[in-house]
């Protein structure tokens, strides 16, 4: 069997031993060899020609996004980014997705490691093999996702949304769900989740990133919050989100609620759970899009959504980065249709005005 061949680059040699580590003791990969800035990674990419790479962002002589933009020019690899679990470490990841990086996971805490070695372990290898596996022309041709876009922050709608569109994805996501977002007209008369999996911090800088590419309001849900029309809501890392039916001031409303969820078995926030509750609460008037991304999450979700009437959407494996989440909807029976990433946008509002 061939083996990931695999490019490690962070400045720091503590972080390039743990990780060549870490990758090595999965007998389908090979650390083929180490960077220790920027530039280097660049040179051994076009000399190694690894598989894949995995890139620290903030390093000497080269940054992690300048390297990442220098390797789509030269020799495009999927890129996973290895991120300091920080707000500012979140946005800098957010801003190498957009360059071409295909994923991210998260830096573990040297005072912690040792705590955390297995899950770090395991979602490394995890992720590393599912780069591997993505579709890198479409990773390149999707980005650069903000570059065409200057908009101006319309007023925002104050009245209760009666339909919903509910965008579930994971690897491959931010890029994807931002060619959506960025062409849902500014008079939407929808309120639109976002379940994207990713950590905590994380989500916030999405939100930060979408919410200045569009004339909709993108915020990341709080709890509590109320679902408005031309309103783009993202689920928060590491909770689930549910619209919940409350009596608030003598009138029933549906209402965002956020839970850690701690006996939930599945990454957080889920795709399946956000879902369900609001097949629940709105019937046949939700709208569900299934994205690139690994796994099954979504599949139990659009089936609910189905069975209630709504309409369901999945993206094609032509356009996805990773098909896994698509395919396995599709499969179930839980899909209405299969639409190109390009076509999502006017399809979504093809169906709200029909």
């Amino acid at each position: 069997m061939k083996k990931i061949r695999v490019l490690v680059v962070d400045d720091s040699s503590f972080m390039r031993k743990v990780i060549s580590d870490m990758l090595s003791a999965d007998p389908g990969i090979e650390v083929v060899g180490t960077a220790a800035d920027g530039q280097k990674a660049v040179d051994k990419v076009l000399s190694l020609d690894p598989d894949v790479v995995t890139m620290d962002i903030d390093m000497p002589v080269m940054d992690g996004i300048s390297a990442v933009k220098q390797i789509m020019k030269q020799r495009p690899k999927p890129v996973l980014m290895v991120s300091a679990f920080t707000y500012d470490g979140a946005a800098e990841t957010i801003k190498s997705l957009d360059s071409g990086a295909v994923d991210f996971v998260t830096k573990p805490d040297k005072r912690k490691i040792s705590f955390r070695m297995k899950d770090v372990q395991k979602e490394l290898i995890a992720k590393t093999k599912a780069a591997y596996e993505a579709d890198l022309h479409c990773s390149v041709k999707l980005s650069k996702c903000s570059k065409h876009h200057r908009i101006t922050k319309k007023t925002s709608s104050t009245s209760e949304a009666k339909t919903v569109v509910v965008l579930g994805a994971s690897t491959g996501g931010p890029k994807t769900l931002c060619k959506i977002i960025t062409r849902l007209p500014e008079k939407i008369n929808a309120a639109v989740i976002i379940v994207q999996h990713m950590p905590p911090k994380f989500t916030t800088s999405l939100a930060r990133w979408f919410d200045s590419l569009t004339p909709l309001h993108v915020v990341e849900a709080q709890d509590g919050d109320l679902l408005i029309a031309r309103k783009v809501y993202i689920a928060p890392g590491g909770l689930n989100l549910r619209i919940l039916k409350e009596k608030i001031k003598g009138k029933y409303k549906n209402v965002i609620r956020l839970d850690e969820d701690p006996d939930f078995i599945g990454i957080k926030p889920s795709i399946d759970v956000t879902m369900e509750s609001v097949a629940k609460q709105y019937g046949a008037n939700i709208i569900g899009v299934i994205l690139t991304g690994m796994g099954k999450d979504g599949t139990k979700g659009m089936k609910k959504i189905k069975q209630a009437g709504g309409q369901t959407i999945a993206q094609d494996e032509r356009t996805s980065i990773i098909y896994s989440m698509p395919k396995s909807a599709i499969e179930s029976g839980a899909v209405n249709e299969v639409v190109a990433l390009p076509d999502i946008a006017s399809r979504i509002w093809t169906i709200l005005n029909s």
